[in-house]
């Protein structure tokens, strides 16, 4: 049974979802974190919203009075999801044509850039198993790819790694 101070929290986690990002600073706010908090934070919560709110319509013992439905709670906290939604696309934007403007660098500048980004060490980026079952193949596809795949200067052996990370189970047994 959902209790109503549950949905409340994902309430609060759906509205604060963006600003949370932020606190990270410029240099953690890279796409994969981008990527990572829509997918596996974001798009979750929206996900769990939904759910509680089906059980919280259905529990006769709540109060169709209650604040949560008197002040149209659901409507509210879909606006703040894709408020939020939106502005995670936007930095997303944002941090690839910063990218793109640096691979315009021409010449030796170009070179040590590209040195310099194999040197650096790779942020973490967490994108979630994939074990070879063909309901999460669509989430994990699309999130390596975007997180890893589409990196510029990435080297392919590091792409590789991460796949190795992430697949697990008879996926893996057929990399």
């Amino acid at each position: 049974m959902v209790k109503m101070q549950d949905q409340k929290q994902v309430i609060r986690l759906i509205k604060n979802s963006f600003g949370n990002f932020k606190k990270l600073g410029k240099d953690m706010m890279t796409a994969g974190a981008c990527v990572s908090r829509m997918e596996q934070q974001l798009k979750v919560r929206w996900e769990e919203f939904e759910k509680n709110h089906k059980a919280l319509m259905a529990d006769e013992a709540i109060d169709a009075e209650d604040e949560y439905f008197a002040k149209n709670q659901y409507e509210i906290s879909y606006e703040d999801f894709l408020m939020n939604m939106g502005l995670y696309q936007d930095h997303l934007l944002k941090v690839k044509r910063e990218i793109s403007q640096l691979g315009a660098k021409s010449g030796t500048n170009q070179i040590e850039a590209d040195m310099d980004a194999n040197r650096a060490k790779l942020p973490q980026i967490i994108i979630g198993d994939f074990s070879g079952d063909i309901q999460d193949w669509v989430r994990f596809r699309d999130t390596f790819k975007e997180m890893v795949i589409d990196r510029p200067n990435l080297p392919n052996i590091f792409r590789m790694n991460y796949l190795r990370t992430y697949v697990k189970g008879e996926a893996a047994e057929l990399l």
